[in-house]
């Protein structure tokens, strides 16, 4: 599951969408047998988590496409994202919260106005 997540989100991030990556996988995959109630809440911890996380990402994206540019052929592209997926492989990894709550939050911004205001004032920080 976990390389499923950053491959989408590697994948979504170059393509400049990675904001919404995470909600559409959740809503996409079929939800787990044993995960059967969205987490109703978010704490705030969670949303700076998260935000970092988001941050990261918009990071990586925009040094992929630098590279994207400047590169001559197509094995130094394919290169270029074979590291940026190792780097939002690290990004996940080091992150306290798991790819599970990655989703949950994700869709919880996107759906619950409350937690997107929230989350809108902790990343603008």
């Amino acid at each position: 599951m976990s390389r499923s997540f950053t491959t989408l989100i590697a994948g979504l991030a170059m393509a400049g969408l990675a904001g919404t990556a995470i909600a559409q996988e959740q809503q996409s995959a079929p939800a787990p047998q044993a995960q059967t109630q969205m987490k109703a809440d978010v704490s705030d911890a969670e949303l700076q988590e998260f935000a970092s996380i988001q941050e990261d990402v918009r990071t990586i994206r925009k040094e992929f496409q630098a590279g994207q540019k400047a590169a001559k052929d197509e094995a130094e592209v394919k290169t270029l994202q074979s590291e940026a997926q190792a780097e939002l492989d690290s990004v996940i990894a080091e992150s306290s919260l798991s790819v599970e709550e990655l989703n949950q939050i994700a869709a919880l911004i996107q759906q619950n106005q409350s937690v997107q205001k929230r989350y809108v004032a902790i990343a603008q920080q």
